[in-house]
């Protein structure tokens, strides 16, 4: 019976110190891996911390940092996207956004961002499959529908855009922003259809969300510009008014203010508006157009020719030929006059 116990002591021995040596690698392996959590977690959170104040080259090199320790985590990749995108690096910001979808494909976020990447640079139809991804991920999230309307809007696929910005509305109906974009819409179309029931449904939306927040100076100004297509120009000046009373030194308030005085043949004070406008911004090419052609309504074409010739000195990127004939028949006829 010894004999057998003995043997099988022997037997077993070795195997338990084969065991007892892994498991002192495995334990090392695991000492290693809390000590590298560790150090991950503390650079990335002073990424995050020196992302909130702006101090984006440091975040840069903590999240660097991180991803040289943990290669594999998404969301240190995905934070790095976000401070590219906030200094306009889109390169790295898709190239990092990317990788964290290739680490985490179900991060409804990161294709979100990405999305928003591309409808910044124009990119649209890419933008707009990473919204569907984000939405196919997570369709309970507004804004997904939201930034998808907004890329409809700019490729004036308007049908399409109101879809989405009613799905996002439907979320969480009392959201300006959301009721900004679908005023947006109706006003964007109706640019290109002319159409008064565009426009009046436009003026309706701005209306609707002046209600809700009557300090609301881009809602004032386009409200403005509605009236203006309408012809309906005293509500295009208090409109203008209500703008410059929350914002004083917006130029584009004044330009309009002088178009709607303009319309109504106070070529004078049409002047007044145009030359403020300027003042604030010496190189708004349309209020020179504009000033330019209240100078050849009062008969004033020199000043109508320097101010036509500012206007295409400062649009470099039009096609001016139409407006450069028009200039040589002012200057004849300033000849003829003298």
């Amino acid at each position: 019976m010894k004999k057998i116990i003995d043997n099988l002591r022997s037997s077993v021995l070795p195997i338990l110190k084969d065991i007892s040596k892994d498991f002192l690698i495995i334990k090392e392996n695991f000492k290693n891996l809390l000590s590298n959590k560790g150090v991950y977690e503390v650079e990335y959170n002073k990424g995050i911390d020196a992302y909130e104040n702006t101090n984006y080259l440091a975040s840069i090199k903590f999240y660097k940092k991180a991803i040289k320790i943990d290669p594999e985590k998404a969301e240190a990749y995905y934070n790095l996207g976000l401070v590219y995108l906030a200094l306009n690096n889109f390169d790295k910001t898709e190239l990092n956004f990317k990788k964290a979808i290739e680490l985490n494909p179900y991060d409804a976020d990161a294709h979100y961002n990405l999305g928003l990447m591309f409808h910044k640079i124009e990119k649209f139809e890419e933008a707009l499959n990473q919204f569907y991804k984000a939405i196919e991920i997570n369709n309970d999230d507004s804004d997904n529908f939201y930034s998808a309307s907004l890329v409809f809007t700019d490729l004036k696929k308007f049908d399409e855009a109101y879809e989405y910005i009613n799905k996002a509305i439907d979320f969480s109906p009392s959201n300006i922003e959301y009721k900004f974009a679908l005023a947006l819409i109706h006003d964007k179309k109706s640019e290109i259809t002319a159409d008064s029931e565009d426009i009046s449904k436009a003026i309706d939306a701005y209306i609707n969300i002046l209600e809700l927040d009557s300090m609301n100076e881009e809602g004032h100004y386009r409200l403005a510009i509605c009236y203006a297509r309408k012809g309906m120009w005293d509500k295009c000046v208090n409109c203008c008014k209500k703008v410059l009373e929350i914002n004083s030194n917006s130029a584009l308030a004044y330009n309009q203010y002088g178009l709607a005085l303009f319309c109504r043949e106070d070529f004078d004070n049409s002047i007044i508006m145009y030359r403020k406008a300027l003042v604030i911004k010496p190189d708004f090419a349309s209020a020179y157009y504009n000033i330019g052609n209240v100078y050849e309504k009062q008969g004033d074409f020199k000043a109508a020719v320097e101010a036509f010739r500012k206007y295409i000195e400062l649009s470099p990127d039009k096609d001016n030929s139409h407006l450069k004939e028009h200039i040589k028949e002012l200057e004849a006829s300033i000849k003829l006059k003298l």
